[in-house]
């Protein structure tokens, strides 16, 4: 759905709080124009997963560590033409609460998945391709297994 383009309204979203009091944090990673790229949805494949080696990363991800795969001419993704891909991305046995970041190149102060400790969480996220194809994932504290399924791209 667009922003409003007009009025008290121009540019704004709205956030609803069914009962009670909530702190409210909004991160903005980036936006879609009305005439970006096609996206092209694919069957879910692992790409990365950390408690295996897929990805060629193996073990937990420490804190304040940064780890990058490949994205570009895996799982269905292609060699080329990629700018974004849409990923499915899990924090799993995490050692303390924290959060990862998926990012291209230079780290935003902004996290895509917010877990507890020994909790098993994933959340969808978009993310740009860096120049040589690949995908960064940021951990902020603790130690925790990060598991990536990539289900789509856009040009």
């Amino acid at each position: 759905m667009p922003l409003p383009t007009g009025g008290a309204s121009a540019g704004k979203v709205k956030v609803y709080n069914a009962s009670g009091t909530a702190h409210i944090i909004a991160d903005i990673l980036g936006y879609f124009g009305p005439t970006g790229g096609s996206f092209a949805p694919i069957s879910p494949t692992r790409v990365l997963d950390t408690r295996t080696g897929t990805g060629g990363v193996s073990g937990k991800v420490g804190p304040g560590a940064t780890v990058e795969f490949t994205i570009r001419g895996v799982g269905g993704v292609p060699t080329e033409g990629v700018r974004t891909v849409v990923l499915n991305v899990t924090a799993a046995e995490p050692t303390v609460g924290g959060y990862l970041t998926v990012f291209p190149n230079t780290r935003p102060d902004a996290s895509n998945l917010n877990f507890v400790a020994n909790q098993v969480i994933p959340n969808l996220v978009v993310a740009q391709v860096n120049a040589d194809g690949k995908v960064k994932v940021f951990n902020e504290q603790g130690q925790t297994h990060v598991l990536a399924d990539v289900v789509g791209w856009f040009s």
